[in-house]
C-alpha cells in the first residue's frame, strides 16, 4: 500500500498474485518483478529493480495521481496502463500480473 502524501487524493494497493513474482520466470527470475519495458508504471523501468518484487512500481502510480516526477502525463490513461500489468484470472496461476486497486475509482482489476 502507498497513498499519495502531497495531494492526499489517491493510493495504490497491490499484491504480487498467484505468479508471485519471487519464483517468476516470466517477469525475468527470482525477484526481477516484471519485464514489461513499454509500460512506465513496470517495475522495469524502476531503478531500484529488484528490490520492487512485484509487477507495479508503486511509486510511480503515485507520482501520476500527483502529477509529480514527469509521471502526471500518464494519470488519464492510468486505468489502461494497470490493466496491462493485471492479473488475468482467466490464465489460470501462471498469469503475469498483480492485483491491484488504484483510488478512489480509478482503478479495480486483478481478482
Amino acid at each position: 500500500y502507498r497513498n499519495a502524501k502531497d495531494t492526499k487524493n489517491g493510493y495504490v494497493l497491490t499484491s504480487v498474485g498467484p505468479d508471485t513474482d519471487l519464483l517468476s520466470e516470466i517477469g525475468g527470475g527470482p525477484g526481477k518483478g516484471s519485464d514489461n519495458a513499454a509500460n512506465p508504471f513496470s517495475t522495469f523501468n524502476d531503478s531500484n529493480n529488484p528490490s520492487r518484487l512485484g509487477d507495479v512500481n508503486e511509486r510511480a502510480v503515485i507520482h501520476a495521481i500527483e502529477g509529480t516526477g514527469g509521471l502526471g502525463i500518464f494519470r488519464d490513461n492510468l486505468a489502461n496502463y494497470m490493466a496491462d500489468l493485471s492479473y488475468d484470472p482467466t490464465n489460470g496461476t501462471l498469469s503475469e500480473g498483480d492485483i491491484i486497486r488504484v483510488g478512489p475509482g480509478i482503478f479495480t482489476h486483478g481478482d
